[in-house]
Order: structure tokens, then C-alpha cells, then sequence
């Protein structure tokens, strides 16, 4: 009799950790299933929001300098104005922070 309520006790133990088991894979597979749709509609949301980089000329005027230049036409998308900088000289091919007045600049922005 002790023997059968021993095996009983020990039946509906395994049951209960089989039951354990079997919540804890449900509950970690919504897990991922919400976490992969978390990342992918962040991503969506990131592309979407997205600028596009648009370029403008500039004519060079009395006054001008790169750097108030920079303060007119950089966006926020830019780090610094530093950063803005060391870009329009590589899309103009300048090696220095020269300009001239009356010539023309190739300035980006984001939109």
C-alpha cells in the first residue's frame, strides 16, 4: 500500500514538472515570437524614418568661410561642424580650408 502511494506521489511529481517543462517552452517561444517582431518592426520603423542625402550648390560669397558655411547648411544629421567640414572638402576635392568668392561649392544635406 505504502509502495503505491509512493508511485502515485512520484507520478503526479513527474506530471507536474512535465507541465512545468511544457509552460516554460510555450512562454520562452512567445518570448522570441515578441522579440522577433520588436526587432523587425524597428527596423522597418528605422527605414522609414530615414533622411535622404540631397546636395546643393553654393556660390561662394564676400564673408564666406567654410565654417559659416557650415553653420548655415548643416543639418543635425551631421556630428559637428568639424565633421560637416572635412565633407564638403572631400566632395569639392579641396585639400585646404581656402574659398574663394565667387566660386562654387557641392554642399550636403539631409531631408
Amino acid at each position: 500500500m505504502n509502495r503505491r502511494k509512493t508511485q502515485r506521489k512520484q507520478t503526479l511529481r513527474n506530471k507536474k514538472i512535465l507541465a512545468l517543462r511544457k509552460r516554460f517552452k510555450v512562454s520562452l517561444a512567445i518570448c522570441f515570437s515578441v522579440c522577433a517582431l520588436l526587432v523587425a518592426f524597428s527596423s522597418f520603423a528605422d527605414a522609414h524614418n530615414q533622411k535622404e542625402k540631397y546636395y546643393t550648390s553654393v556660390m561662394v560669397e564676400s564673408g564666406d568661410s567654410l565654417w559659416t558655411l557650415a553653420n548655415e547648411y548643416r543639418t543635425e544629421d551631421f556630428r559637428d561642424n568639424n565633421s560637416y567640414i572635412k565633407e564638403v572638402k572631400k566632395l569639392n576635392h579641396m585639400t585646404s580650408d581656402q574659398i574663394h568668392e565667387g566660386s562654387y561649392l557641392v554642399l550636403p544635406y539631409y531631408e
